[in-house]
């Protein structure tokens, strides 16, 4: 039986995250991110690329570490469950889509291209990890 939903989600940060306090001192980081969905342009056999914009959520020390070690255009991977929130009545309800990072948050530090000095000494280096401390091997 699935007992919960799981989605991944590889992207760039469109802006620093927001790091805050909420009450009985938790912290909770919000990440807003862009994945680019890559169409065919049929009339000119280019690509086109549909950008869709999603946050992601994090609480505790991941919070804290997502905050850390992520700025604007960096790569990450999410692994979470996606939450919908919805508000208001009728013509006027909304809803917004964003991803609960539950299991796991990966940050490649370094991007494309590596900025200046910090090129990695080790390939080994070059991704950063906050897993939920799951010890299974796949």
């Amino acid at each position: 039986m699935i007992r919960r939903n799981m989605v991944v989600l590889t992207g760039r940060a469109t802006k620093k995250p927001e790091l805050k306090t909420v009450g009985g001192g938790s912290q909770v980081c919000t990440i807003r991110m862009v994945s680019n969905k890559r169409i065919k342009n049929k009339k000119t056999d280019d690509y086109d690329e549909k950008p869709m914009y999603i946050d992601a959520e994090c609480w505790g020390p991941r919070a804290v570490y997502a905050a850390e070690n992520i700025d604007r255009g960096t790569i990450l991977s999410v692994v979470g469950e996606l939450e919908q929130d919805e508000w208001g009545e009728g013509e006027n309800k909304r809803q917004k889509h964003k991803i609960y990072v539950s299991f796991d948050l990966q940050i490649d530090k370094y991007g494309d291209k590596p900025r200046g000095d910090e090129e990695p000494q080790d390939k080994t280096e070059k991704a950063a990890s906050m897993s939920g401390g799951s010890d299974l091997p796949f």
